[in-house]
């Protein structure tokens, strides 16, 4: 089923349209990584606009409560402190979601947890606990990170927290 980009569509299910990822991963140094059939590509985008917008809380509100996707959102400044058209997507996002597809198609499933991966040893009397220094892979990758600086806050993976019991 062809995506639907409509900014603010009941039904949408992506922040950008094939030819839009074209544009942008074409210009890209890895731009060999986005060859592909368009279902393909249609895929990835709609991958990525549902990891953007499970992982990250976005800056401002929803601009209607019919809209499927997150984006367009009301009170979202861009980074000169010019406010963002409440009822379009923005460009930041668009490309994002180009980036983030790009990975996505190369890499696979990067959000699936790796196998045997976090904690690699415990150890009690001494309290050690080692982990597995390979257990890094972010499902957001530091260059869509840095394209979303300042318009929401781009949740980690999970991690461990480590609580002193009491007696």
């Amino acid at each position: 089923m062809a995506l639907d980009a409509t900014a603010g569509g009941s039904s949408a299910d992506a922040y950008c349209t094939v030819a839009e990822a074209d544009t942008y991963n074409d210009m890209h140094p890895a731009a060999a990584d986005w060859a592909g059939t368009d279902a393909s590509k249609e895929n990835c985008i709609k991958v990525a606009t549902r990891w953007l917008d499970e992982r990250v809380d976005w800056v401002g509100g929803k601009s209607t409560s019919e809209q499927s996707l997150r984006f367009p959102r009301y009170a979202v400044l861009d980074l000169d402190g010019y406010s963002i058209s409440s009822d379009s997507i923005p460009t930041f996002l668009k490309n994002a979601t180009a980036e983030l597809a790009r990975h996505i198609k190369k890499r696979g499933d990067i959000s699936a947890d790796p196998e045997g991966k976090g904690v690699s040893s415990v150890s009690v009397e001494g309290v050690e606990v080692d982990f597995d220094k390979n257990d890094t892979v972010e499902v957001i990758p530091d260059a869509v990170q840095a394209m979303l600086r300042g318009y929401g806050e781009v949740q980690s993976r999970g991690g461990v927290s480590i609580v002193r019991a009491t007696r």
